[in-house]
C-alpha cells in the first residue's frame, strides 16, 4: 500500500491513470470498512450474549439458595437462639448448595461480625436493612473484592407464611462471574462488569477485550437484573453502530473523501517541492550567517591566541610606551599600542557560589507514635476511621502503609479493616522507612 501510493504521487502520470488509481483505493477501503463494521456488529452481539449470560447465572443460584433457606427446620429454628443448633444447619445447607459459606441471622441480628468467614461488615447490615424495610430481596452485591476474601453476597429472606423470621447470608465465589465471561469473545471491543456504588466511579469486577478500545461514552449497556452490576461495552467508534443498525455508506464516503483529500496534498506537496530545489540558490554568506552558533563559538575559542599574536607582532615593529598613553619625543609618526593587563574583549566575571552555613539543629524528625489502648487509641478508632474515609472519599481505592520505625500492625489492620468493608479496593504495602 505505501509503494502503491508512492508510485501515485512521485511518478509524473496523467490524470486518467491517477483517477484509476484512486477508484481501486476506494474499492479496498471499502471492503475494508464494510469488514470492520460486521465485526463490530458481531463484538456487540457478544456483549449482550454475556449480560444475559451473567443474569442468568446469578438468577439461578438465587433461587437455589432461597428455596434451600427457607426449610422447615431452618424456619423452625432461626429463632431460637441455640448457637449449635444454627451452626449444624448452616453445615447441612452448605452440603447441598455451591456457596463458600452461609451464615443463618435472626431477624433482630444488626452488629458486624469479624469472627465468621468471610466477615459480616456494614454492608451486609445496609442489605438487611433493606430487607427488613422494602419487603423485597436485596440486590446481590460482590463484596471485599481486590483482597483475598473477595465474594458475592446474597441475602435470602425466611419467613413463616407472610412473617419475616430471619435472614441467611450466602457466600459466593465470584469465579462464577469470571466462568459465564467465557462465553464472550470480541475481536473489536472492550466490555466491562461494574458494580455501582453509592459514591464515586463504579467498581469494576472484571474486564474483557482491548482497553484501547474505550474511549467515550460506551455503545451498549445493560444493568444486571437483580444486582447492582451493569455491563458497558465501546468499540471505539466516532459515530456508533449499533445493534440491528448498519450504516455502511456514509462512513464509506467520508473515508474516501478522506483518502482523497490526504492524496491529492501529498500530490501537490512532493511538485512544490520539486519546483523549489529547482530555483533555490544559498550562498556561501547567507550558510555562514544561519550559523551564528557555531561562529560565534569559533571566535570565542581563537580570541586569546589571535589578539596575542597582534601584539606581538606590532611589539616587534614600533616603539611602546609605558602604558600612560602619552608618546615620546620622535615618535609621533608611529603607531603607538599599549599593553593591557588582562583581555578586555570578552571580559569574564568569576564569582564564588556563596555558602550558608545551617545548623543541624533546625532538622528533626517528629514522629506521631500511638500506644493500642492508650489515650483513647484502639482498634475500634481505627476501623471506624477506615469506614470515615471511604464515605468521604470519591476514590474507591486506597494504599496502606506503616511508620518502619515505631507502628502498630494491629492499628494497620484494623484500618484496612474498615475500608474493606465498605467496599474499598486495598493494598497493603506493609513497612516503610
Amino acid at each position: 500500500m505505501v509503494k502503491f501510493l508512492s508510485d501515485l504521487t512521485v511518478q509524473r502520470k496523467g490524470l486518467g491513470d491517477f483517477m484509476h488509481r484512486f477508484c481501486v483505493l476506494v474499492v479496498i477501503f471499502a471492503v475494508c470498512t464494510t469488514s470492520t463494521s460486521s465485526s463490530q456488529l458481531v463484538d456487540e452481539d457478544a456483549a449482550m450474549r454475556f449480560s444475559e449470560h451473567v443474569a442468568a447465572t446469578v438468577h439461578e443460584q438465587r433461587s437455589k439458595l432461597d428455596a434451600a433457606a427457607n426449610h422447615p427446620d431452618v424456619v423452625a429454628s432461626i429463632g431460637t437462639g441455640n448457637a449449635q443448633l444454627l451452626a449444624s444447619l448452616e453445615k447441612q445447607l452448605l452440603e447441598g448448595t455451591s456457596a463458600m459459606s452461609v451464615k443463618l441471622l435472626p431477624l433482630g441480628f444488626d452488629d458486624i461480625d469479624r469472627t465468621v468467614d468471610p466477615p459480616i461488615g456494614f454492608a451486609v447490615l445496609d442489605m438487611l436493612k433493606v430487607s427488613r424495610e422494602t419487603g423485597e430481596r436485596p440486590a446481590i452485591e460482590a463484596h471485599l473484592v481486590g483482597s483475598k476474601d473477595a465474594h458475592i453476597v446474597v441475602v435470602s429472606r425466611i419467613s413463616r407464611g407472610d412473617l419475616l423470621v430471619g435472614h441467611a447470608r450466602w457466600a459466593l465465589d465470584l469465579n462464577i462471574v469470571v466462568a459465564a465471561a467465557r462465553s464472550a469473545t470480541f475481536s473489536f471491543g472492550y466490555a466491562e462488569l461494574s458494580q455501582k456504588l453509592a459514591e464515586g466511579e463504579p467498581l469494576v469486577l472484571l474486564w474483557l477485550g482491548d482497553e484501547l478500545h474505550r474511549s467515550g461514552p460506551p455503545v451498549y449497556s445493560k444493568d444486571v437484573d437483580g444486582t447492582l452490576w451493569g455491563m458497558s461495552f465501546w468499540n471505539n467508534l466516532e459515530t456508533p453502530v449499533f445493534v440491528g443498525e448498519s450504516k455502511p455508506l456514509p462512513m464509506i464516503v467520508a473515508g474516501a473523501g478522506g483518502v482523497f483529500v490526504l492524496v491529492l496534498g501529498g500530490w501537490l506537496f512532493i511538485r512544490s517541492r520539486k519546483r523549489e530545489s529547482r530555483t533555490e540558490v544559498k550562498t556561501p554568506m547567507m550558510s555562514d550567517s544561519l550559523d551564528y552558533g557555531r561562529a560565534t563559538g569559533e571566535m570565542r575559542g581563537t580570541k586569546d591566541k589571535s589578539i596575542d599574536s597582534v601584539v606581538d607582532e606590532e611589539h616587534d615593529m614600533v616603539p611602546v610606551t609605558e602604558g600612560d598613553g602619552h608618546l615620546a619625543e620622535g615618535q609621533m609618526d608611529s603607531v603607538v599600542v599599549d599593553h593591557f593587563a588582562e583581555d578586555q574583549m570578552f571580559p569574564e566575571v568569576v564569582s564564588a557560589t556563596p555558602v550558608v552555613e545551617i545548623s543541624r539543629d533546625i532538622f528533626r524528625a517528629y514522629d506521631i507514635r500511638g500506644i493500642v489502648d492508650q489515650d483513647n487509641i484502639s482498634t475500634d478508632l481505627f476501623y471506624t476511621l477506615g469506614q470515615v474515609l471511604s464515605n468521604k472519599t470519591t476514590s474507591r481505592n486506597f494504599l496502606v502503609a506503616r511508620d518502619g520505625r515505631c507502628s502498630s500492625p494491629t492499628l494497620a489492620q484494623a484500618l484496612i479493616d474498615g475500608l474493606l468493608d465498605n467496599q474499598c479496593n486495598v493494598i497493603d504495602v506493609g513497612l516503610i522507612p
